[in-house]
């Protein structure tokens, strides 16, 4: 390893004419840490190479100053847009970037998922790179599934489907997707929650602030939430004001 990392230094050009190289790449997607490395875990439909580490090679000496660029911007769990160079041979690296800034809202990620709307299957849905975390009954017959991938959620709403015969589990229809991104510390998704309004004919759940001093049966913090048209299947968002949240025992 030391024989081939002085060679890097003394034959630079050779080293560069055997490198993949991408300009001007632009890619959004969560800021994470992989095996150690500062990356973008990426959005569906990303470029390849979007998942290129910021931290470069041993040898490359802007690497510090592009970790510092990315970090001033983005901070991890955020999602980030990114603009720059990429360059690597096997693995690549960010040898440039252009720009960087914190973009906001989980709608652009969450129309990467409508595509499953639509979609029948018997049994739990299998998402690929995403894990399920199971679901429940909002009310006859809407169900939501969970999903969850590097700290953020996929949302389901589901509706459930007649038993065809000689089928060993019942098929479910999914009727709309919400994409959650990273939550901060202290913040949990909830199902559990009653919206400020009764005999509205909709589910809420939300995401809610828990510490050790709060009654988890009377969750007020509540950052966002949605609610779950129960006639629809659909999802939309709603005002947090006078929505009030629990965490099921056990």
């Amino acid at each position: 390893m030391k024989f081939l990392i002085a060679t890097a230094f003394s034959l630079p050009f050779a080293v560069i004419s055997n490198t993949a190289t991408a300009k001007n790449l632009t890619c959004t997607g969560v800021l994470a840490r992989n095996n150690g490395e500062l990356q973008l875990m990426p959005d569906p439909g990303s470029a390849l190479w979007c998942d290129a580490s910021f931290e470069g090679e041993k040898w490359q000496v802007t690497k510090a100053k592009i970790v510092k660029q990315i970090t001033a911007a983005c901070s991890e769990g955020e999602r980030c847009r990114v603009v720059g160079e990429v360059q690597g041979h096997g693995v690549f690296y960010w040898v440039k970037i252009t720009a960087v800034r914190k973009i906001s809202s989980d709608q652009p990620q969450t129309d990467s998922y409508k595509h499953l709307i639509g979609t029948e299957s018997e049994g739990p849905l299998v998402i690929a790179d995403w894990n399920n975390q199971g679901g429940g009954l909002l009310d006859s017959p809407v169900w939501y599934a969970l999903y969850e991938r590097n700290g953020a959620y996929l949302v389901l709403t589901e509706w459930a489907l007649p038993r065809k015969p000689d089928a060993t589990h019942s098929p479910f229809r999914v009727t709309d997707v919400l994409l959650i991104s990273t939550l901060e510390e202290r913040l949990r998704l909830v199902f559990e929650c009653q919206p400020p309004r009764t005999n509205v004919f909709e589910k809420v759940f939300a995401v809610v602030r828990v510490d050790s001093r709060t009654s988890p049966d009377r969750l007020r913090d509540v950052r966002k939430a949605w609610k779950v048209d129960l006639g629809s299947g659909t999802i939309s968002p709603i005002p947090t004001v006078g929505i009030i949240c629990s965490i099921p025992a056990g």
